[in-house]
């Protein structure tokens, strides 16, 4: 059993696990298509969350949300993720090569400044 009347907030990084990835296509303000990577994850509740941000280190050091934009290169006709991307950075962290291989992974979220949770793509701290 614990103390409930002596419980603390906890501010940290919470776990979740990847359930679904999906291409979502938008149009910005000005009218120009995008596409970006959409996470559904499970955390710890059962709660499923849809994320298509991420945490990411930049020159500066300091964290910034970052969108999971779907960019690609082509070298010899094959399609690759370009290597100083988001998305790259995201599967780095996780140990991943391909984007389907963050299915079944285990992330971490941590919310943004609006709330929203976003996934840690880099050391944050």
């Amino acid at each position: 059993m614990y103390d409930f009347l002596n419980m603390e907030i906890w501010c940290g990084p919470r776990s979740a696990t990847v359930t679904d990835v999906n291409l979502i296509e938008f149009r910005s303000d000005g009218g120009e298509t995008y596409k970006k990577i959409q996470f559904t994850v499970e955390n710890s509740y059962g709660a499923r969350l849809i994320i298509s941000d991420a945490w990411v280190t930049e020159r500066d050091r300091e964290p910034k949300v970052r969108g999971l934009y779907h960019n690609v290169d082509k070298h010899n006709g094959i399609y690759y993720i370009p290597s100083h991307t988001t998305v790259s950075k995201l599967l780095e962290y996780y140990s991943c090569k391909t984007i389907s291989d963050m299915l079944g992974k285990t992330v971490e979220v941590f919310p943004d400044e609006n709330g929203y949770e976003v996934i840690i793509a880099d050391s944050i701290q």
